[in-house]
């Protein structure tokens, strides 16, 4: 115990002396006092076009003939965007799925790359074309390619691109012969409703993990060090900095607050762990 004591002790000095030891965040999810992220086809096809779906102010109806609702990306799961035909093409020169995600609210804090560093994922389960007749038609989707997955031109919300030639590298992930755009078999009339069906992971929060606050899979000396630092700051009037993801596995004990007894806790399960003792984080920190 005074081992502990001790390294404890060092540790904190170190945390309250220097404040140099940097430390990638969890991503917030806090995302209750913003509206519910959705997702839209955008798609040129012909002289068929939507940028922006049915009912958006952004919507320019000089330019936008086609149709089709946003869908509310509520959670994790399947979801069906669709988009009608106006008059209709035997061509779709562009499209992809649009969406208001941010993808650096699920990613680590600093990143510069949040699409390959952050958690949500999507994925394209089919795509179909419901003629007006009632007829269907699949579509031969083989993506995803490189850059379909990408932040749109914003710079932060997710885009998928399925046929985009304008972004680069350009995106052709449904078989077709031609380069330029792709032909679905028999045409595109109008009242002829595309749907693309796909899925995301990644939105809803990671299960907490009592004392793995970095999230790597293990509890140990450093998940200590962080409770140990973010004790200082707290300490020193700097303010809290954890998300609400580290704060749930930094608080072992539960009584609400970042304290000097979590990175005490923690330190004595690694210990005992490293002792080859058979401890259960569950039981040892009493969930």
């Amino acid at each position: 115990m005074k081992f502990l004591g001790k390294m404890l002790s060092a540790a904190l000095a170190v945390a309250m002396g220097t404040g140099c030891m940097g430390f990638s965040a969890f991503a917030a999810d806090d995302t209750a006092t913003e509206a519910t992220p959705i997702a839209w086809i955008c798609i040129q096809a012909g002289s068929d076009a939507q940028w922006h779906p049915a009912g958006a102010d952004n919507r320019d109806d000089e330019t936008e003939n086609a149709t089709g609702s946003a869908v509310e990306l509520t959670g994790d799961g399947e979801y069906t965007a669709s988009v009608t035909m106006a008059n209709g093409s035997s061509t779709v020169e562009l499209m992809f799925l649009e969406t208001t995600l941010n993808a650096y609210a699920y990613a680590p804090e600093g990143t510069d790359d949040p699409i390959a560093n952050g958690r949500i994922k999507m994925t394209i389960d089919s795509i179909e074309v419901v003629h007006a007749s009632g007829d269907t038609t699949k579509l031969d989707y083989i993506g995803p390619s490189k850059g379909a997955f990408r932040t749109s031109d914003d710079g932060s919300s997710i885009r998928y691109n399925i046929w985009n030639t304008w972004t680069s590298p350009k995106v052709r992930d449904i078989q077709s012969e031609s380069k330029s755009n792709f032909e679905p078999e028999g045409g595109l009339a109008g009242d002829d409703t595309i749907n693309v069906v796909f899925t995301i992971t990644g939105m809803d929060a990671p299960e907490v993990s009592k004392g793995d606050v970095d999230g790597d899979g293990d509890i140990t000396i450093d998940d200590a060090f962080k409770v140990l630092q973010e004790y200082s700051y707290i300490a020193a009037g700097r303010g809290a900095s954890f998300t609400d993801e580290e704060k749930g596995a930094a608080d072992v004990d539960g009584d609400g607050d970042v304290t000097l007894d979590d990175a005490f806790a923690i330190l004595s399960y690694y210990s005992a762990k490293a002792a080859g003792k058979d401890v259960n984080p569950d039981d040892f920190f009493g969930k």
